[in-house]
């Protein structure tokens, strides 16, 4: 009765309550999540795994492919790391314009990036 979530009207009309009432806003929003916890793993794993071999596989190698390998994979960390900043600015609130940010809810109106969960714990109609 008294949880029921805030309906936000959008301009055109639609009402949501939400960022997952809009999928493609979604879809955005579960990528910048994602990229979010796991970036660092995602960026550096290229890289550990050059130096693994380069320095434990073959240490007296003279192959200019570890060298290769080893640039492109910091080239790779470089590209993942400008993408999880991309999703970080590109991600507006479909409500108020303003950037979404990292959290569960907007910054600016509060619009919330997941329906919220109702606590049924203590609920006695059931």
């Amino acid at each position: 009765m008294g949880n029921e979530p805030k309906v936000f009207e959008l301009e055109s009309g639609r009402k949501i309550t939400s960022l997952d009432d809009l999928p493609e806003a979604a879809k955005l929003a579960e990528r910048q999540r994602f990229l979010n916890r796991w970036y660092r793993p995602v960026a550096l794993a290229p890289f550990v795994l050059a130096v693994i071999l380069g320095v434990i596989v073959f240490p007296n190698s003279r192959s200019p492919l570890l060298l290769i390998y080893t640039f492109a994979s910091l080239i790779w960390a470089t590209f993942v790391a400008g993408y999880a900043f991309y999703l970080l600015t590109s991600l507006h609130c479909p409500y108020c314009s303003s950037r979404f940010g990292l959290g569960d809810q907007c910054r600016a109106c509060g619009l919330p990036r997941h329906h919220p969960q109702p606590n049924t714990m203590f609920d006695s109609s059931s």
